[in-house]
């Protein structure tokens, strides 16, 4: 399980090596909020809300093909160590949460659907690019133009497959990082 994991590995005659899991860790792989990576790499992060609009039309460039949807648009501000550094656009999906509050919209939208609606969020698909700032970029990161976004793009489901929403976060090129930890699995002939 360990060595499943990435936290060992295992060499005959040799036994098992740790390895070096100190590391900034912005995980594409898994469904986590932006508070608990925060949390999980000891970071000093402030949320700001920028906007809450109601009953908004989810982007086509979120839908990947699936079916249009009204939705509620938060727009918040992500700053680590008094750096702003992402934004992230939630469509929240009006039918399954017809409103969330602008309290729960600073603190952590997953929290809320958890805890105060205990809704199961089980699985994203997400789709990542590189693309050059926008206009909303360089106003609320303070960056200019030839800088690069690393750009995260999901759709978010329940355990009963609903979609809870659409996300576009959006993270100067300069300071994501993203590590995962792959194992090639061994091919028998």
């Amino acid at each position: 399980m360990l060595s499943n994991e990435g936290y060992i590995q295992t060499i005959r005659g040799k036994g098992s090596l740790i390895l070096n899991t100190e590391r900034l860790n912005f995980p594409i792989s898994s469904v986590e909020s932006y508070r608990e990576v925060a949390e999980a790499n000891g970071l000093e992060a402030e949320n700001s809300l920028i906007a809450i609009q109601d009953h908004v039309l989810v982007p086509e460039q979120l839908l990947f093909g699936s079916p249009g949807m009204r939705a509620q648009l938060i727009l918040r501000k992500r700053t680590v160590d008094d750096v702003p550094v992402t934004l992230d656009y939630d469509y929240v999906n009006e039918q399954v949460v017809p409103e969330v509050p602008a309290v729960a919209a600073q603190y952590s939208l997953f929290n809320y659907f958890e805890k105060n609606l205990n809704l199961k969020i089980n699985y994203a698909v997400k789709h990542i690019t590189i693309e050059p700032a926008n206009d909303n970029d360089c106003c609320y990161l303070g960056v200019n133009q030839s800088v690069s976004m690393v750009v995260v793009r999901s759709e978010t489901h329940l355990a009963d497959n609903r979609v809870l929403g659409y996300t576009e976060s959006r993270h100067r090129a300069d300071k994501f990082s993203s590590v995962e930890f792959a194992r090639r699995q061994s091919i028998h002939n």
